[in-house]
């Protein structure tokens, strides 16, 4: 069997299953098993790592510099992460200098 007939085959079969209503509704549901186990994995790491309401901006930003603005992962936790650093940092310096 030559590629390109193989992969016309393949490509039938793909466009059957699509038209099938049973299997869209199973990958909608896959979906939204995935969304809600991923959900709850970060719900239950947020409950050990965040510590205040401040954090959960530092996540949101996170998020929506990712998921909105499509900058890079690697980019926008360098950058978050420095910010959600200097700002401890300048809230724990605050807090020492008003101790006797």
């Amino acid at each position: 069997m030559r590629s390109g007939t193989r992969s016309a085959t393949l490509a039938r079969g793909a466009s059957m299953f699509a038209k099938k209503d049973e299997v869209t509704a199973a990958l909608k549901g896959v979906a939204a098993a995935a969304v809600g186990l991923i959900l709850s994995t970060v719900v239950g790491l947020s409950k050990k790592s965040l510590a205040g309401k401040v954090d959960f901006v530092f996540m949101a930003l996170t998020v929506i510099a990712v998921n909105r603005l499509h900058q890079s992962v690697p980019r926008t936790l360098v950058a978050v992460g420095l910010l959600a650093i200097f700002f401890h940092r300048h809230r724990k310096a605050g807090k020492e200098s008003v101790s006797p």
